[in-house]
This record gives C-alpha cells, sequence and structure tokens, in this order.
C-alpha cells in the first residue's frame, strides 16, 4: 500500500570528511549537521561494500556497509557496527553511490536498517537502484533536523521531481511493495501521455513493449520520450551468479511467501564473476576462505535455478591458457 508520509526513529549517520567524528558517532554520540561537516564526497558504491562483500548475500550483507569508506587515511566503520549502531538515516556530500552499478551495495545499505540516505548529490545508477529496492533519497539536508526532532515528513518530499510511475513505486517502497499490490488489485499505473513522435530503435521497443492495462496486460503506447516511467513486459530476463543470490535475499525479506516463478521459461541465469574461481582463488595473497565462500555462491545459484525451473548456463571446460 502507498505511504503518505515516513517517520524513522533511529539515529544519523553523518559521513564525515573527520574519521573521529564517524567514530563517535559508531560509539553511540548524536551530533548534529553543523558538527559534522564537511561531508564525504564521491561516496563510491567500492566504499559502501567492497568488491569481496559481493561473494556474500542475505542478511550477512547487513554486517558491511561502509567497511572500504576511507575518511583521512583511515577506515573508520568495522564490521556490524552500523546494524549495531541503529542507523536509519545516512548523510553525505555530494554524488553518494559514485559508479553505482553494484546492487550489493545498497542491499547491504539496507540489509542494516537504513532507510533514507540523504546527499547532496547522487549517482544516477545508484538513484535508480534505490527507488527500485526501496530506500529513499533526498538532496534537501533541510529535512534532517524535523526528521531528527522525530517528525513525520510527507512523502511528496521523496517523489518530487520524479516521473509519475517512479513516484508510485517510491511510494509503495519499492518494485516490490508495487508488485505485492499489483498482484492484489491495488496499484495504479501512471502512462506517460505522448503524441506521436520520431523514436530511436530503442524507444520504439519500449513503447511497443510498455504495458498499458495492468488487469489485462495489454501493451503498446503511441511514443515515448526520455524521462518517461514505463512497466515493460521483457522477452527475456536474465541474472548472473551474485544478482540471482541477491534476488533470493530479496524474496526472502520482501515476500511473506514465494509464489512460484511466471514464465520461467524466459529467465536465463548464467555463471559471470565465478568463471575462473578454481584458478584465481587458489593463489598466494587472496584471503583465506573465500574459496569457499565462492563455491558456496555458486552453489547456492545452482539449487535456486533447480527448484524454481530456471535455466542455469554454467562453465564449460576448456583448455589451459
Amino acid at each position: 500500500m502507498a505511504m503518505d508520509c515516513i517517520k524513522l526513529p533511529g539515529r544519523v549517520l553523518f559521513l564525515s570528511d573527520d574519521p573521529s567524528k564517524i567514530q563517535r558517532q559508531i560509539h553511540g554520540e548524536n551530533i548534529p549537521l553543523a558538527a559534522a561537516l564537511p561531508l564525504r564526497n564521491e561516496v563510491s558504491v567500492d566504499e559502501i561494500a567492497p568488491a569481496w562483500v559481493c561473494y556474500y548475500f542475505g542478511e550477512r550483507l547487513e554486517d558491511f556497509p561502509y567497511l572500504g569508506l576511507a575518511c583521512g587515511g583511515s577506515y573508520p566503520v568495522s564490521e556490524g557496527a552500523v546494524v549495531r549502531g541503529g542507523f536509519q538515516v545516512v548523510v553525505s556530500g555530494e554524488r553518494h553511490g559514485a559508479h553505482g552499478a553494484r546492487e550489493a551495495a545498497l542491499f547491504a545499505e539496507f540489509a542494516a536498517g537504513i532507510r533514507l540516505v540523504v546527499a547532496r548529490s547522487f549517482d544516477p545508477t545508484y538513484l535508480r537502484h534505490c527507488h527500485d529496492l526501496g530506500l529513499l533519497t533526498s538532496t534537501d539536508l533541510g529535512i534532517l533536523e524535523p526528521l531528527m526532532r522525530g517528525e513525520a515528513l510527507p512523502m511528496e518530499l521523496f517523489t518530487r521531481g520524479q516521473d509519475p510511475f517512479t513516484a508510485e513505486i517510491i511510494r509503495s517502497g519499492g518494485l516490490f511493495g508495487y508488485t505485492h499490490a499489483r498482484l492484489n488489485g491495488m496499484a495504479s499505473l501512471p502512462l506517460p501521455v505522448r503524441n506521436a513522435r520520431p523514436m530511436t530503435l530503442g524507444e520504439k521497443i519500449l513503447a511497443r513493449a510498455a504495458v498499458t492495462d495492468l488487469a489485462t496486460g495489454a501493451r503498446g503506447l503511441a511514443a515515448v520520450a526520455p524521462g518517461d516511467g514505463l512497466l515493460v513486459k521483457a522477452d527475456w530476463r536474465f541474472s548472473h551468479e551474485t544478482a540471482t543470490n541477491l534476488a533470493a535475499a530479496m524474496l526472502d525479506m520482501f515476500l511473506e511467501e514465494q509464489a512460484p516463478f511466471a514464465d520461467p521459461a524466459s529467465i536465463i541465469a548464467f555463471r559471470d564473476h565465478l568463471t575462473f574461481v578454481d584458478r584465481s582463488m587458489g593463489q598466494d595473497g587472496v584471503q583465506p576462505g573465500f574459496p569457499e565462500v565462492a563455491r558456496r555462491l555458486q552453489a547456492f545459484q545452482d539449487s535456486f535455478c533447480t527448484a524454481h525451473g530456471i535455466r542455469l548456463h554454467g562453465a564449460l571446460p576448456g583448455g589451459g591458457a
């Protein structure tokens, strides 16, 4: 069900340039924005969740947000610090989520209890992933004071400037919330209204595949344009091993009970990050335990795909280099 307002009683974590200020917050002190300045800019997804974090999945990710955060030559956030600290809001400077194509970073924040990220600006890919996951975002640092006083904030503050469909997803709590509402006949589907216009090939494909009626599944719009929000019927869906396991963790977190997959024949899973795990993980200098963690990730993808009737393309045997 769509939310009209949001109230977050948890603590606020300011990602300061000064590591001592982060440490003070981790050890229980609540500080105002003015005391946290200057904020860290360009907090990248690799700092939110270093690459090795992607070998883990599920609730285990709650221990890992900001382990790679470098401030003043040190790394002030330790394993499990965010979830133990009871933080629900995180604040940083410009371009939070830089280099944003790592879904595990956002899931680590979410799993640790973060429900709102406030920053002066965001990486566009990171921002889109936030909308999908149900992680609220804002570039208005002025909301922090009433939030820290315990006031409820209108959802309009978090949907302002978004296209109507994205705004509906945000109000629903992300894609899983929207899907749950859709399956229960409680979702709306705002459609862009466009007159016929010249379109690129990609725009023509999207216009043809855009769902126009949730009840019947009817598809097809006269035209779409950059900035439109659409629900699109995909011909094929695919997932590599880290995304498969992350998706499975999201299903467990967001759905009360898992229904059968719709049209599993259109879903393809494949190996990507673990293709050469047996060659690379045994080398000197690799952190102990990683080969076992990587193989567990691989085994989970195998069992998940088998359970849901999803075609899995594994690695084919090959010759030496």
